[in-house]
């Protein structure tokens, strides 16, 4: 399968104009984000819109800790708040996860273990799949044949401001995942290709364990899941880096700074379409937000 190189990254075209833009207001040091959203151990991946007034997440629905069942869920903003989180329609009771707006806020990638049409396997995977906006509600879920890999577990959605799809592909085995790019086309998305370099650090440093790499939200950066291994060879919860590209080279990653990092698991981390903040989640319980430049200063 051909890959594609950084360089290639088109996340800087079609910005909103300046007067389109939320005003970034993410504060200097992490705080906790949209606090009524806590819920132990339930929460995972959410991402802003672009004009700032809709957050959008998944959680876990089950209190099966072995069930794989997560529901959408949003949250918008208005005069007086943030709004109670409700759960997302998106057709019939699946298990939906990772989801991913479009620039425009017109079109809502997601994974799902629903099953499309033809798979016949015996335990459906997370495969990726779209619906469009209609008002106030989603259009019919449309598979993404062109970027699924049947049977395999598809992960960490973003979009990209041209459009483009960026997501991570774990074999059934769960021994490996890399992380791919669709490209935007007219009615959908072109077949899924490798992202040269995103698995430069896959075997970095003794110590440490990569769990996946992804590009920020303009190409000059990569958000990086990292873990320490200790003496036994066991794995600390995860914690968000970061590599800069300077130069044409990348830097050696180091760990996010203002706050981001404790001992409790931070993962799932999204960048704000301008730039403006990261927003991740804390022990799989809670959102929290910090101005990405002083994430960015020193650890």
């Amino acid at each position: 399968m051909n890959s594609i190189p950084w360089l290639g990254l088109a996340l800087v075209a079609a910005v909103p104009l300046a007067s389109q833009q939320p005003r970034c207001e993410a504060p200097a040091t992490t705080e906790p984000f949209i606090p009524a959203l806590t819920d132990s151990g339930r929460i995972f991946r959410g991402a802003l819109s672009a004009d700032g007034r809709e957050f959008w997440y998944f959680r876990k629905v089950s209190a099966d800790p072995d069930a794989e069942d997560y529901r959408i869920y949003v949250t918008t903003r208005g005069p007086a708040g943030w709004s109670p989180a409700r759960r997302v329609d998106l057709g019939g009771e699946h298990s939906d996860l990772y989801p991913a707006l479009t620039l425009d806020g017109r079109r809502l990638v997601f994974a799902s273990y629903r099953r499309a049409a033809g798979d016949t396997a015996s335990h459906p995977n997370a495969s990726l799949w779209y619906a469009g906006r209609q008002g106030d509600r989603w259009g019919p879920a449309q598979y993404i044949a062109s970027a699924t890999e049947p049977g395999f577990y598809h992960s960490q959605i973003t979009v990209a401001a041209n459009g483009d799809l960026y997501f991570r592909r774990t074999s059934p085995d769960w021994r490996r995942t890399d992380e791919y790019m669709a490209p935007a086309v007219a009615g959908g998305y072109g077949p899924a290709r490798l992202v040269e370099g995103a698995d430069r650090w896959a075997n970095w440093r003794p110590g440490h364990y990569v769990w996946g790499a992804r590009p920020g939200h303009d190409g000059s950066y990569m958000i990086l899941d990292l873990s320490t291994i200790d003496s036994t060879g066991r794995r600390s919860p995860p914690d968000v880096w970061f590599s800069r590209r300077v130069n044409g080279t990348w830097s050696d990653p180091r760990p996010f700074g203002a706050g981001v990092n404790t001992p409790e698991a931070e993962n799932f981390a999204s960048v704000t379409p301008d730039g403006c903040a990261l927003i991740f989640t804390r022990g799989f319980s809670s959102f929290h937000r910090v101005l990405l430049a002083a994430a960015m200063e020193g650890e």
